[in-house]
């Protein structure tokens, strides 16, 4: 449909930009940063697994583009993305995550009551990442946000009656995947443009190995629960 219909130009950051918010739900970028984690954490066999199925969901996406550019007879060197023209308001970038977190609330079945939870850990992955990244750079940010919200959710989750850590990680780890950049490597490489698809492809791999190594760091941050002992019955 973007590349028969709506036909978009480099002002509008071109089809592959446009195509990237439909499929994002399809976009295995949590699966592909949890199966880095796992390798990196010695979870050697759910890791691979879960690796090989995300890469297997990326391949897919990636097909069904090539088989859309066969239907609608396009040429592939109209694969691209650009970026587009910086012509919405900050504040409306930063609400827009609320409503982010709102969908990602109704896709995934998560529970009202954790709506507050989850919408804070999302802005504090968010604000880490861009104080980092104003500071540091992207990879050094994006280790930072990835460490914090690891940490957070650890600490948020132990009291009793909170929800689970891996509920409180949802929202923010979807803030700092990397899926999208996959995706735009492989059809940026299909559409000829090598130099922009190895350069998406490798910022790709860094950010994904970066988030699995600050999982890591976040987890090792956090003492580890002390378990009460009860006397043994007479």
């Amino acid at each position: 449909m973007t590349l028969g219909l709506l036909r978009p130009e480099s002002g509008h950051g071109g089809p592959v930009m446009i195509m990237l918010p439909a499929l994002f739900f399809f976009v295995p970028g949590d699966l592909l940063s949890a199966a880095a984690a796992e390798l990196v954490g010695g979870f050697l066999t759910t890791g691979a697994v879960r690796l090989v199925y995300a890469l297997v969901l990326l391949l897919q996406l990636y097909v069904g583009v090539l088989l859309g550019v066969a239907v609608t007879g396009t040429p592939t060197g109209a694969l691209f993305d650009t970026a587009g023209d910086p012509d919405l308001s900050r504040w409306v970038i930063v609400g827009s995550w609320a409503v982010f977190t709102l969908g990602l609330i109704l896709a995934f079945g998560v529970p009202w009551r954790v709506a507050g939870w989850l919408t804070g850990l999302v802005y504090l992955a968010l604000g880490v990442q861009a104080a980092g990244t104003a500071l540091v750079g992207e990879v050094a940010g994006t280790f930072v946000a990835a460490t914090a919200l690891a940490a957070a959710a650890d600490l948020l989750s132990r009291p009793a009656g909170r929800p689970p850590r891996l509920v409180l990680f949802l929202g923010g780890f979807f803030t700092l995947t990397a899926g999208s950049l996959g995706l735009r490597a492989l059809t940026s490489l299909a559409g000829g443009h090598v130099l922009h698809g190895f350069h998406d492809l490798m910022d790709f791999v860094t950010i994904v190995t970066t988030i699995a190594v600050g999982l890591i760091a976040g987890a090792a941050l956090v003492p580890a629960r002390v378990e009460k002992e009860f006397p043994a019955a007479a």
